[in-house]
């Protein structure tokens, strides 16, 4: 053995190969240790590939043995009988090699840990069939209604190759994935359907095989954690006023969430009502605390996981008004058009902020706004607006303040906006469509009485009410009737100088800046008689009455036989004749039916004593 070993020796220096130890020969083309074995416990693994984006460089890597304490590697690579490379003594378990496309290859590692021998592990295959891709870079999933989303981020060099990846899937605990595998809609996403939303599955990636990825493997089993189907149960929420800024108020928000499925926090998402704004956040803990202006908010609440967020609880924070903290604050609009208008504000306040926000909306409507950058003026006019401003519509308006320019089209909501003050405008008034209801008559005296009335809806003023209108006259008088304006925010008036004994007429109505609205039903009422007196005029207006007893109040009857018991001779014997009477009082019988129609015969002698009412 030794004679040969010489002799190639000899014969490789006679070659001119500087790069040769005496512990090497030139074999059969290959260039081996002389001791090189391929043992159990050795070098193993070996394995080469490429990328279809660097044709011509390739990766071997390979797996050490156990039997060496430090290791060190010679690689040889193999193409044809005459192209052959080798790097020799180097560490590592990876080496970088330059392959002709054209040929088959070889590559041979051997490990030497110092000892006499040395183990080897050989690869063999075409270059053009080693173009690898996968695994994913990145992978994202999403759970819901048994739906799983698959979204693979592939690695740079692999993004241009691979159009398509197929997804293999089982549930936790069972031994076999699912028969066939799901195709991918294209490099990035992938549907699977009709899984069980209860159920954790494992989950693996492959890419598909084409010219530029003739290499795919399974990637590494993914763990895709069940559906979180539970919503959070808001528990708590407490508002109060934020001390350190008028306009602002602090919410305190409590949730629990009462499944016992595993979760990685909550998601709470602020949103102002108007759309103005929208901010995410994430939190551990079930309570969240928010400073905010006044306006109105929509805040929900879900549980999530990696892959899923369970259904969200809702939570109206509804608009404060501002008036209970600035009720200094000057603010004033003025309507150009039906999609513009201006809006101003104090001087004072161009000093503090630069960044504004504007809110408008009709009763029960959601509010349009706009937000804007003002550092020179106090006032901005808003032109082309998208929703057109209706007639004989009130419409609220609310000033909101940002101190930071940065913050003008606001991203976080929390702590960020103020509140400065509210006004309203109408872009077209007209005259109330409505009157003045349940009108009614209290305190009567001789010469007084006090109504009392419903005020109008706002919806019926179609304008700013500057007040009602009281309308009344004598009943049955052609006689001028009286009108006194009273202050709208008034629903009673007590009206005096009024005649004893004297049935009166009234009437109301409202008025805005377009004019006068719609007036009330009649109403009548009597003012108090002076004891034993009745007026000769209030006689000869009783026997200009045509009695309509479907109208007529029915306790005037008894102040009627009361007329005719006291005045028998009176000359309006017409009037007051004992056959008058009787038509009076059958007619009575036949509206009130709740007696005899004797017992009302003999009383009305008696009741013709009663004195007369106050009101008719």
């Amino acid at each position: 053995m030794s004679y040969i070993r010489h002799l190639l020796i000899h014969s490789f220096h006679l070659l001119d190969f500087p790069f040769m130890s005496p512990s090497h020969v030139f074999f059969l083309g290959l260039i081996v240790p002389l001791n090189a074995l391929a043992v159990s416990g050795g070098v193993h693994d070996l394995d080469c590939f490429g990328k279809y984006s660097s044709r011509e460089f390739y990766t071997c890597v390979w797996k050490p043995g156990s039997h060496a304490s430090e290791m060190r590697y010679t690689l040889i690579v193999k193409q044809l009988h005459d192209i052959c490379k080798a790097d020799y003594d180097f560490t590592g378990i990876s080496k970088k090699i330059q392959l002709y496309q054209t040929y088959n290859m070889e590559v041979e590692v051997l490990e030497n840990g110092g000892s006499t021998n040395c183990t080897r592990a050989v690869f063999k295959g075409s270059p053009q069939s080693l173009f690898r891709c996968g695994p994913p870079h990145r992978v994202s999933f999403r759970r819901h209604s048994g739906t799983l989303e698959v979204s693979v981020d592939w690695e740079k060099e692999d993004k241009t190759n691979i159009d398509n990846y197929s997804v293999r899937y089982k549930a936790q605990g069972s031994q076999m994935w699912s028969t066939s595998p799901v195709k991918s809609q294209n490099a990035e996403s992938c549907t699977v359907e009709n899984l069980n939303a209860s159920l954790v599955y494992s989950l693996q990636i492959q890419c598909i095989q084409n010219q530029k990825c003739s290499q795919c493997s399974w990637s590494e089993a993914y763990s895709i954690p069940a559906e979180l189907m539970t919503p959070p149960v808001v528990i708590n929420a407490e508002e109060a006023d934020y001390a350190e800024e008028q306009g602002r108020r602090l919410l305190t928000l409590t949730w629990k969430f009462p499944a016992k499925e595993p979760h990685d926090g909550f998601s709470v998402t602020v949103v102002k009502a108007s759309g103005d704004a929208r901010t995410t956040m994430k939190t551990t803990h079930p309570e969240i605390r928010l400073v905010l202006s006044y306006s109105a908010y929509n805040v929900s609440i879900s549980v999530f996981n990696n892959v899923s967020d369970s259904p969200a609880t809702s939570y109206v924070i509804p608009q404060r008004q501002p008036s209970e903290c600035c009720e200094g604050a000057k603010l004033n609009v003025t309507v150009h058009s039906n999609t513009s208008f201006t809006i101003n504000w104090s001087d004072d306040l161009i000093a503090n902020y630069v960044c504004y926000s504007v809110e408008w909306m009709k009763k029960g409507h959601t509010a349009s706004h706009k937000s804007f950058y003002q550092d020179e003026v106090n006032y901005r006019k808003l032109t082309s607006l998208q929703e057109h401003f209706q007639p004989y519509q009130r419409y609220n308006i609310t000033l909101y303040t940002r101190s930071n320019k940065d913050i003008c089209k606001l991203e976080h909501i929390n702590n960020t906006e103020g509140t400065y003050g509210t006004t309203q405008f109408y872009f077209i008034e007209g005259y109330p469509i409505s009157a003045p209801a349940n009108i009614s008559v209290h305190n009567v005296t001789l010469t007084s009485v006090v109504l009392q009335w419903s005020s109008i809806p706002e919806e019926d003023t179609r304008g700013f009410l500057l007040g009602y209108v009281i309308h009344y006259a004598e009943y049955q008088h052609k006689g001028t009737e009286t009108n006194i304006s009273v202050d709208p925010a008034l629903t009673s008036y007590e009206l005096q100088d009024l005649k004893s004994g004297t049935t009166y007429k009234v009437q109301l109505s409202g008025f805005t800046q377009a004019g006068a609205g719609v007036r009330s039903k009649e109403s009548l009422f009597t003012t108090n008689q002076k004891k034993g007196y009745i007026h000769n005029q209030f006689l000869e207006d009783l026997s200009l009455i045509k009695l309509d007893f479907k109208a007529l109040n029915l306790h005037q009857i008894p102040l009627f036989f009361s007329i005719c018991r006291k005045f028998p001779y009176h000359h309006h014997h017409s009037f007051c004749s004992r056959g008058r009477c009787v038509d009076i009082w059958t007619s009575y019988y036949k509206e009130n039916e709740r007696r005899p129609v004797a017992e009302h015969s003999t009383s009305w002698e008696q009741q013709s004593d009663a004195q007369p009412r106050g009101a008719l």
